[in-house]
């Protein structure tokens, strides 16, 4: 159980950071060589100047409301 904390909780830290748009603590929550890759581009951002552009570019694409519904629930 313990190996398992040890992997699920930096995962953890990063999914709130991500879900609360924080680039600091993304930032924090990511390995210290800072390399983000997408799999569905296949692309590579490396340090932390390119994957902090690369997240201020998610963060900017995604609606700000969170009260948004799930499609097929309720409509």
């Amino acid at each position: 159980m313990p190996r398992r904390r040890a992997i699920t909780r930096p995962w953890q830290r990063r999914v709130i950071a991500e879900n609360r748009r924080s680039l600091d603590g993304l930032l924090a929550a990511l390995r210290a060589e800072l390399v983000c890759r997408t799999t569905a581009t296949g692309t590579t951002h490396q340090r932390r100047e390119a994957v902090t552009a690369f997240y201020t570019g998610q963060f900017n694409g995604m609606p700000m409301d969170n009260r948004q519904r799930p499609l097929g629930l309720g409509d």
